[in-house]
């Protein structure tokens, strides 16, 4: 029985990964990306469960399988509808932007009833991807009748840049990031730079903060497409993704 306990110890371990996780400032960006890890709860299992066998936790395993299959198909449902509607979700018509918000609840509730966490404290890394914005203001790209692509680098474990582009142009801004729990994530912005053709032409103080909520946040897939896929409220509705090497 020792010998069991030690594995199914083992085991437990094993399924704990983590990869923890755009707002422009003065007309561009309103956003801070969470983190992303599968990770199975003891708590959750016990709760489940109770006493987390070997029995019990193997059929957890199979239903939290079952529930990432769910979810992979339910994001990919999300993407083709903001494929359709456009990044600027304020000028999609009123039906999609429904079809879009009753998505990404229906991802968050999977998410929250599944035994999977999303650990806030893990690493992002590389650039960032706007899909599909709520926010009325230049944080969705829009930036009068044009788009600009929106993205968000990470610097190290703690600080981001949000960047809208616009042709030559590029306004960026410079923040950080403080995890408060495995939902919310508080940011501070410090400065805006901006960049015509690559080249600083300013750089100021910037103020303000936020606190965000994440709604979903995992790697979804489909053929040779991986993604890391994450749906968030700043209040605003964002969808955001990192395209995933195969």
């Amino acid at each position: 029985m020792r010998f069991l306990s030690a594995c199914i110890r083992k085991v437990n371990c094993a399924f704990a990964s983590v990869l923890l996780p755009i707002s422009l400032l003065t007309m561009v960006l309103q956003l801070s990306m969470p983190t992303f890890a599968f990770v199975i709860n003891r708590t959750t299992l016990q709760r489940q469960h109770g006493r987390p066998t070997s029995t019990s936790f193997f059929s957890l395993v199979s239903e939290t399988a079952q529930m990432e299959s769910m979810a992979n198909k339910l994001a990919w449902k999300l993407i083709d509808k903001i494929n359709e509607a456009g990044q600027i979700g304020t000028k999609a018509p009123e039906a999609e932007q429904v079809d879009i918000a009753a998505l990404a609840d229906r991802l968050s509730d999977l998410q929250y009833e599944s035994a999977i966490e999303i650990p806030t404290d893990a690493t992002l890394t590389g650039t960032h991807e706007l899909l599909y914005s709520m926010s009325p203001g230049g944080s969705s790209g829009a930036i009068g009748p044009f788009v600009g692509k929106v993205t968000q680098e990470f610097v190290d474990e703690v600080k981001f840049i949000n960047a809208v582009q616009l042709g030559p142009f590029t306004i960026e801004l410079h923040a950080v990031r403080e995890v408060i729990d495995n939902v919310r994530i508080r940011v501070k912005f410090q400065e805006t730079v901006i960049r015509i053709f690559g080249v600083e032409v300013t750089r100021k103080e910037a103020k303000g903060a936020g606190v965000w909520k994440q709604l979903f946040v995992g790697e979804v897939c489909r053929g040779n497409d991986r993604r890391l896929l994450r749906v968030m409220e700043t209040p605003s509705l964002f969808v955001i993704q990192q395209p995933l090497s195969s």
